[in-house]
């Protein structure tokens, strides 16, 4: 008797136990299929957009493009921007392209109320080509998978001669079993008298600056999941084979936050990047004497 039910309350448990798992099963693939449509229905509507099609079994952290790295403005589109000492105002305006399995949401700065009204628009103009040149090709129609680029920005510094923006977000492709979105940046700094863009060999001695970024003589900023990165400059900027002069030259950018000079180390292979930061008066001799000028 004790061996026929010692049986049978075996034969209960696992029918339980297999209950709890079909349960499981079920709400795991619930949760699955939520996340995908969840991202096929996104669209710019001040919701951020999800990152990852799994979420349910991928961790967070795995997502390259954390909270901490794109840090950005919060205003709504077309409110003013922080104010600074100028006689002009900044705006807060966006592009969005979610059609044909896309996902594209940028935002930008755009100046407004300038006395020479032609001026406003060839500059404005001049931001607006310049971020959108990160779009690159769209999703072509048909494609099973889901092309996202959501870009935000932070005016790091303006004045009546300059602005310098930071932009940060993520682009790639969503697909089943992604577990990484890589993570995207781009600095521009204007010089709003000449109505040009400023290139870092066009600011600073190529050379001399490549020499002070291999004795680490800047400082890492980069903010990964709310810790400053340990990485140090002369360990990331000697990555290529051309080298540190064509690599600065060719691949990594900088901004300015009017009291420091700050190079952003992109490295494309791997979808990361740095900023290494440094007080401009101890890279002035080796930045141009006209644009150190134009800071005051």
């Amino acid at each position: 008797m004790k061996k026929r039910y010692r049986g049978k309350w075996k034969r209960i448990a696992a029918a339980i136990t297999l209950m709890i798992i079909c349960v499981a099963c079920g709400e795991a693939r619930g949760e699955h299929l939520a996340a995908v449509q969840t991202v096929e229905e996104s669209v710019a509507d001040e919701k951020e957009p999800v990152k990852t099609v799994e979420e349910s079994t991928i961790e967070k952290a795995e997502i390259v493009q954390t909270e901490e790295k794109t840090a950005t403005a919060s205003p709504k589109e077309g409110k003013k921007e922080v104010k600074w000492d100028v006689d002009f105002e900044m705006t807060r305006e966006s592009y969005h392209y979610n059609e044909q399995r896309n996902d594209i949401n940028i935002y930008y700065p755009q100046l407004a109320g300038l006395e020479d009204g032609a001026k406003e628009e060839r500059i404005n103009d001049l931001i607006e080509e310049d971020v959108k040149k990160l779009i690159g090709e769209k999703n072509k129609e048909g494609d099973d998978t889901l092309y996202c680029l959501k870009l935000d920005y932070e005016v790091k510094f303006l004045n009546d001669r300059i602005i310098s923006i930071l932009y940060k977000g993520w682009r790639g492709y969503i697909m089943p079993g992604r577990a990484r979105m890589p993570g995207i940046v781009m600095a521009t700094t204007i010089d709003l008298e000449e109505e040009k863009m400023i290139a870092l060999k066009d600011v600073a001695d190529i050379s001399k600056l490549g020499d002070m970024l291999l004795s680490d003589e800047f400082e890492n900023i980069t903010m990964w999941e709310g810790i400053i990165s340990e990485f140090a400059a002369s360990t990331v900027i000697y990555i290529y084979d051309e080298g540190v002069d064509a690599d600065l030259k060719e691949r990594h950018q900088w901004y300015t936050d009017g009291d420091n000079f700050i190079v952003v180390l992109v490295d494309t292979k791997y979808y990361d990047y740095f900023e290494y930061a440094i007080d401009i008066e101890k890279v002035s001799h080796i930045l141009d004497e006209t644009f150190i000028k134009k800071l005051q």
